[in-house]
């Protein structure tokens, strides 16, 4: 029972360790790429810059890759707006055109 537990444990350690990983980016003293071996023990330097760290520090700090996607998501945004308008004015442009066209006969 134990150990079945202790194996589940370290599968979400293994799990939430690749999404660490995965987000890339600088935290605040943190390092950007971490292995099982450097999180499974208290006993390593992770933890003791942990314990020395200021907590409120790394919770307000965002990863430089989460910034970098919502600027590109932001302008996505934007481009999408400026598309819309293009598209409206381009509708309005062929309805008077055709309009125009269908009068003339």
């Amino acid at each position: 029972m134990i150990g079945q537990a202790a194996k589940e444990k370290e599968k979400q350690m293994r799990e939430q360790l690749s999404l660490y990983n995965a987000v890339g980016g600088e935290v605040i003293n943190m390092p950007t790429h971490l292995a099982f071996d450097d999180v499974k023990s208290c006993d390593g330097n992770l933890c003791d810059n942990l314990k020395s760290s200021d907590v409120n520090a790394r919770r307000t700090s965002v990863p430089v890759s989460v910034k970098q996607q919502a600027v590109r998501l932001y302008c996505m945004i934007q481009r999408a707006a400026e598309e819309k308008e293009l598209v409206q004015s381009e509708i309005e442009s062929n309805v008077h055109l055709y309009c125009n066209e269908h009068s003339g006969l």
